[in-house]
Protein backbone atom coordinates (compact mmCIF):
# COMPACT_ATOMS: atom_id res chain seq x y z
CA UNK A 1 0.00 0.00 0.00
CA UNK A 2 2.92 2.26 0.49
CA UNK A 3 4.56 1.75 -2.54
CA UNK A 4 1.49 2.44 -4.30
CA UNK A 5 1.17 5.72 -2.71
CA UNK A 6 4.02 6.93 -3.79
CA UNK A 7 3.67 5.74 -7.22
CA UNK A 8 0.27 7.97 -7.38
CA UNK A 9 1.93 10.52 -5.51
CA UNK A 10 4.64 10.82 -8.32
CA UNK A 11 2.28 10.53 -11.17
CA UNK A 12 0.24 13.56 -10.00
CA UNK A 13 3.04 15.80 -9.36
CA UNK A 14 4.49 14.09 -13.04
CA UNK A 15 1.27 15.30 -14.70
CA UNK A 16 1.45 18.78 -12.96
CA UNK A 17 5.01 19.30 -13.76
CA UNK A 18 5.67 18.20 -17.85
CA UNK A 19 8.34 19.24 -19.81
CA UNK A 20 7.54 21.41 -22.49
CA UNK A 21 8.92 20.81 -25.97
CA UNK A 22 9.63 24.11 -26.63
CA UNK A 23 13.35 23.86 -27.46
CA UNK A 24 14.29 27.55 -26.47
CA UNK A 25 15.57 28.97 -22.87
CA UNK A 26 14.69 32.13 -21.55
CA UNK A 27 18.05 31.65 -19.64
CA UNK A 28 21.25 32.01 -20.69
CA UNK A 29 24.06 29.22 -20.68
CA UNK A 30 24.47 29.91 -16.96
CA UNK A 31 21.27 28.13 -16.05
CA UNK A 32 22.66 25.01 -17.78
CA UNK A 33 22.00 22.35 -15.62
CA UNK A 34 25.54 20.20 -14.00
CA UNK A 35 25.02 16.48 -15.59
CA UNK A 36 28.38 14.89 -14.82
CA UNK A 37 28.26 11.62 -13.83
CA UNK A 38 24.25 11.53 -15.73
CA UNK A 39 23.56 8.64 -18.09
CA UNK A 40 21.68 10.42 -21.03
CA UNK A 41 19.39 9.09 -23.50
CA UNK A 42 17.60 10.71 -26.10
CA UNK A 43 13.63 10.58 -26.35
CA UNK A 44 12.08 9.42 -29.81
CA UNK A 45 10.16 12.41 -31.49
CA UNK A 46 10.95 14.76 -29.14
CA UNK A 47 14.26 17.22 -30.37
CA UNK A 48 16.17 18.47 -27.45
CA UNK A 49 14.65 16.18 -24.37
CA UNK A 50 16.75 13.20 -23.18
CA UNK A 51 16.10 10.80 -20.41
CA UNK A 52 19.02 11.50 -17.19
CA UNK A 53 19.79 9.00 -15.15
CA UNK A 54 21.90 9.28 -12.05
CA UNK A 55 23.28 5.58 -10.44
CA UNK A 56 25.15 4.31 -7.25
CA UNK A 57 26.03 0.55 -8.26
CA UNK A 58 22.54 -0.73 -9.62
CA UNK A 59 20.65 1.63 -7.72
CA UNK A 60 19.22 4.75 -8.64
CA UNK A 61 20.24 8.50 -7.12
CA UNK A 62 18.40 10.90 -9.24
CA UNK A 63 16.65 10.62 -12.35
CA UNK A 64 14.28 12.92 -14.61
CA UNK A 65 14.15 14.75 -17.99
CA UNK A 66 16.63 17.39 -19.82
CA UNK A 67 15.75 19.76 -22.26
CA UNK A 68 19.11 21.12 -23.71
CA UNK A 69 21.19 20.47 -21.04
CA UNK A 70 18.38 21.79 -18.43
CA UNK A 71 16.20 20.06 -16.10
CA UNK A 72 12.74 20.05 -17.43
CA UNK A 73 9.56 17.95 -15.88
CA UNK A 74 9.56 16.18 -12.61
CA UNK A 75 12.67 15.17 -10.78
CA UNK A 76 13.22 12.00 -8.33
CA UNK A 77 16.01 11.82 -5.85
CA UNK A 78 16.40 8.57 -4.10
CA UNK A 79 17.37 7.24 -0.43
CA UNK A 80 20.53 5.56 -0.23
CA UNK A 81 21.43 2.23 1.76
CA UNK A 82 18.27 0.40 2.61
CA UNK A 83 15.62 2.30 1.70
CA UNK A 84 16.80 3.30 -1.78
CA UNK A 85 13.96 2.09 -3.47
CA UNK A 86 11.63 5.58 -1.73
CA UNK A 87 12.30 8.68 -3.13
CA UNK A 88 13.65 11.24 -0.76
CA UNK A 89 12.41 14.14 -3.30
CA UNK A 90 10.24 14.61 -6.15
CA UNK A 91 10.84 17.96 -7.58
CA UNK A 92 9.33 20.17 -11.00
CA UNK A 93 12.03 21.94 -12.52
CA UNK A 94 11.70 24.23 -15.89
CA UNK A 95 14.54 25.38 -17.77
CA UNK A 96 17.21 24.32 -15.07
CA UNK A 97 15.26 25.85 -11.96
CA UNK A 98 12.82 24.51 -9.70
CA UNK A 99 9.21 25.25 -10.84
CA UNK A 100 6.18 23.54 -10.32
CA UNK A 101 5.60 21.22 -6.81
CA UNK A 102 7.91 19.78 -4.24
CA UNK A 103 7.47 17.18 -2.40
CA UNK A 104 9.94 15.56 0.11
CA UNK A 105 8.90 12.09 1.71
CA UNK A 106 10.40 10.40 5.14
CA UNK A 107 12.51 7.49 4.87
CA UNK A 108 8.74 5.65 5.52
CA UNK A 109 7.77 7.16 2.54
CA UNK A 110 5.37 9.69 4.20
CA UNK A 111 4.92 13.30 3.58
CA UNK A 112 7.86 15.10 5.09
CA UNK A 113 7.50 18.88 3.02
CA UNK A 114 5.57 20.23 0.16
CA UNK A 115 5.89 23.39 -1.10
CA UNK A 116 5.84 25.05 -4.60
CA UNK A 117 8.17 27.11 -6.76
CA UNK A 118 8.02 29.65 -9.44
CA UNK A 119 11.31 30.09 -11.63
CA UNK A 120 13.56 29.11 -8.61
CA UNK A 121 12.21 30.98 -5.91
CA UNK A 122 9.92 29.85 -3.11
CA UNK A 123 5.67 30.94 -3.58
CA UNK A 124 2.50 30.02 -1.91
CA UNK A 125 2.34 27.73 1.17
CA UNK A 126 5.69 25.38 2.74
CA UNK A 127 3.58 22.79 5.05
CA UNK A 128 6.20 20.54 6.94
CA UNK A 129 5.01 17.09 8.11
CA UNK A 130 5.99 14.64 11.00
CA UNK A 131 4.05 11.15 11.29
CA UNK A 132 1.71 12.13 8.57
CA UNK A 133 0.37 15.01 11.30
CA UNK A 134 0.65 18.93 10.30
CA UNK A 135 3.83 20.44 12.28
CA UNK A 136 4.53 23.68 10.47
CA UNK A 137 2.95 25.90 7.28
CA UNK A 138 3.96 29.27 6.19
CA UNK A 139 3.02 31.21 3.33
CA UNK A 140 6.19 32.20 1.12
CA UNK A 141 6.12 35.33 -1.58
CA UNK A 142 9.50 35.77 -3.62
CA UNK A 143 11.39 33.37 -1.64
CA UNK A 144 10.91 35.10 1.89
CA UNK A 145 8.28 34.51 4.44
CA UNK A 146 5.26 36.55 3.50
CA UNK A 147 1.58 35.80 5.23
CA UNK A 148 0.88 33.53 8.20
CA UNK A 149 2.80 31.21 10.02
CA UNK A 150 1.51 28.88 11.82
CA UNK A 151 2.85 25.60 14.24
CA UNK A 152 1.07 22.74 16.08
CA UNK A 153 1.77 20.49 18.69
CA UNK A 154 1.22 16.37 18.20
CA UNK A 155 0.52 13.73 19.81
CA UNK A 156 -0.57 15.86 23.03
CA UNK A 157 -1.66 13.42 25.89
CA UNK A 158 -4.83 15.18 27.37
CA UNK A 159 -6.81 14.32 30.71
CA UNK A 160 -10.25 13.90 29.91
CA UNK A 161 -12.95 14.77 32.45
CA UNK A 162 -13.77 11.48 33.42
CA UNK A 163 -10.18 10.86 34.00
CA UNK A 164 -9.16 9.08 31.08
CA UNK A 165 -6.44 10.32 28.49
CA UNK A 166 -6.51 10.87 24.91
CA UNK A 167 -4.19 11.79 22.33
CA UNK A 168 -4.71 15.23 20.77
CA UNK A 169 -3.10 16.72 17.30
CA UNK A 170 -3.31 20.19 15.66
CA UNK A 171 -2.66 22.26 19.24
CA UNK A 172 -1.92 25.63 18.50
CA UNK A 173 1.61 26.08 18.83
CA UNK A 174 2.54 29.18 17.21
CA UNK A 175 0.45 32.07 15.09
CA UNK A 176 1.85 34.83 13.13
CA UNK A 177 2.39 36.83 10.50
CA UNK A 178 5.67 37.99 8.18
CA UNK A 179 5.55 40.66 5.87
CA UNK A 180 8.95 40.47 3.02
CA UNK A 181 10.21 37.90 5.75
CA UNK A 182 9.84 39.55 9.24
CA UNK A 183 7.18 39.46 11.56
CA UNK A 184 4.95 41.69 11.35
CA UNK A 185 1.35 41.85 13.38
CA UNK A 186 0.58 40.08 16.30
CA UNK A 187 3.11 36.89 16.94
CA UNK A 188 2.02 34.46 19.49
CA UNK A 189 3.05 31.21 21.55
CA UNK A 190 1.03 28.63 23.07
CA UNK A 191 1.89 25.85 25.39
CA UNK A 192 0.45 22.47 25.13
CA UNK A 193 -3.31 22.89 26.67
CA UNK A 194 -3.37 25.69 23.72
CA UNK A 195 -2.98 28.52 26.27
CA UNK A 196 -1.17 31.45 25.27
CA UNK A 197 2.27 32.05 27.03
CA UNK A 198 4.12 35.09 25.54
CA UNK A 199 2.11 37.43 22.88
CA UNK A 200 3.87 40.48 21.01
CA UNK A 201 3.75 42.90 18.43
CA UNK A 202 6.37 43.30 15.28
CA UNK A 203 6.64 46.13 13.40
CA UNK A 204 8.80 45.34 10.37
CA UNK A 205 10.59 42.94 12.08
CA UNK A 206 10.84 44.93 15.29
CA UNK A 207 8.90 44.25 18.52
CA UNK A 208 6.87 46.88 20.05
CA UNK A 209 7.53 47.83 23.55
Amino acid sequence: MKYLYIFILTAIIAACNQPTTNTTSSNDATATSNLEGYELTNHEGRSGLQKAIKKDGENILEQGDVMNGQKMGSWITYNKGRNAAIPQWIVGYKDGKKHGASVKLSDRGEIAETAFYIDGVLEGKKTLFKNRKVEQVTEYKNGKRHGAHKSYYNGVRVKKEDGKTETKDGIPKEEGNFVNGKRHGTNKWYNDKGEVTIEYEYVNGEKKE
